[in-house]
């Protein structure tokens, strides 16, 4: 009988579960309500099959019916497997739910918002290369480009735009290789709002790898074969403007004078290198630098 009752006593993860998404999705207090709520009805369910299940298990033994007995742990078993099946889905719902809130629906980047959380955690507690550069990005003369093709080609020109930015708004074939550096951040690419994207790159080595980046990337839009999403549509026609601030690392004490205040002024600083590009329409592509001193952003 102690045997059998070890054999039924499936351990319970509704705890574990709790704690895994209090500490990892770090969800708003309404959203990780509702999402608990929801794992509480799924797992109860299941509990009282586990439950129910156990109970026969206990009478058929009691009654000493072997055959009653085996049925009863075919289907202890089947209930078991459903109950897993069950934690499964309250995971895959968790991480569907996490990406939905962290990615914007129409360019897949992150929000506005979980990047400027995940970009004042680097700076706070990053420690690779000397430099790392926020930028900002506009699509040149979108609004003409909108009305004069449509509103669907504008958001596929949003879409490609955003496609080109994860593909060529990186700093990994410049300066470091990220199969020898497994503990590099990973690229951070974020649309701002309409036609205006923002970037980091967060493991340079020298502020101009930064130009060097974005230049590519301006060229990767101006060359990119656009009649692949209106015949109307060539190469150059569509561009796009990037202002970009590069920070030179701080020692750590300075690190930790590293504010939501200071990454909030980096991005405004490459807002206004991105008006400064928009002058000057042969480069597209204007530059800053700046480092921290007693607290504060100055110019270098």
């Amino acid at each position: 009988m102690a045997r059998l009752r070890r054999q039924l006593d499936v351990p319970d993860a509704r705890a574990e579960l709790r704690r895994w998404i209090h500490a990892r999705l770090q969800l708003s207090e309404a959203i990780e309500k509702e999402l608990l709520d929801r794992v509480d009805r799924t797992l109860n369910h299941y509990e009282r099959l586990w439950q129910e299940s156990k109970d026969q298990a206990l009478r058929a033994l009691a009654s000493g019916s072997a055959a009653r007995m085996r049925r009863t742990m075919e289907e202890l078993a089947r209930r078991d497997e459903e109950k897993h099946r069950g934690l499964a889905y309250c995971e895959r719902l968790v991480q569907y739910l996490t990406a939905k809130m962290q990615h914007d629906a129409k360019t897949q980047l992150l929000t506005l918002e979980w990047f400027m959380e995940r970009l004042e955690a680097y700076l706070a507690l990053g420690v690779c290369g000397r430099w790392c550069a926020v930028g900002m990005v506009d699509i040149t003369s979108f609004k003409s480009l909108n009305d004069t093709f449509g509103h669907t080609t504008g958001d596929r020109i949003l879409e490609r735009v955003a496609d080109l930015l994860r593909r060529d708004m990186r700093e990994s074939d410049l300066v470091v290789h990220e199969t020898r550096r497994p503990h590099v951040t990973a690229p951070m690419h974020a649309r701002f709002g309409g036609d205006e994207f923002c970037f980091c790159l967060t493991e340079l080595q020298e502020s101009t790898s930064a130009l060097r980046v974005a230049e590519r990337f301006a060229r990767a839009v101006a060359d990119y074969d656009w009649s692949a999403e209106h015949t109307r549509l060539s190469k150059g026609v569509v561009n796009v403007d990037i202002g970009v601030i590069c920070l030179r690392r701080p020692p750590a004490r300075e690190r930790l004078r590293m504010t939501s205040e200071i990454t909030r002024e980096l991005l405004d600083r490459a807002d206004a290198q991105l008006y400064i590009a928009k002058r000057d329409p042969q480069t597209h592509v204007s530059c800053g630098c700046v480092r921290m001193q007693h607290g504060a952003l100055v110019e270098c």
